[in-house]
């Protein structure tokens, strides 16, 4: 059986580069949904094009799984570089979640995005 989650990473001889997983759902009403979480880049490797190439390898991977039709993320609402590259990647916007995670000075609220893995 396929794992429900996955985990992709870039690498080169001594580091990590950027990380990306992606969660499947095995419950018949639910399967056509894949979460992509955990995207992280480490700062000194920014700007490099790790994450869109994070982005399209997890895009190109859901899209193999025979019930995968969409695809979902968060992304904190203040990450612009984040959004701009999901939207770039053809998320589109479908919420606002106020107060998602609970930070020691505060909150930050998440921005729900989604597409569809037919248009990879």
């Amino acid at each position: 059986a396929d794992a429900l989650d996955v985990v992709l990473a870039i690498t080169d001889q001594q580091a990590i580069l950027g990380v990306v997983g992606l969660a499947f759902n095995n419950r018949e009403k639910a399967r056509h949904k894949v979460s992509l979480f955990g995207m992280y880049v480490p700062q000194n490797q920014q700007h490099k094009g790790f994450g869109r190439q994070l982005v399209h390898a997890a895009l190109n991977h859901a899209s193999l799984r025979p019930h995968a039709s969409l695809i979902q993320l968060t992304v904190s609402e203040h990450n612009t570089a984040a959004l701009r590259l999901y939207e770039q990647s053809g998320f589109t916007v479908f919420g606002l979640e106020p107060l998602a995670v609970a930070i020691d000075d505060g909150f930050i609220s998440k921005v729900h995005m989604w597409r569809l893995l037919s248009t990879t």
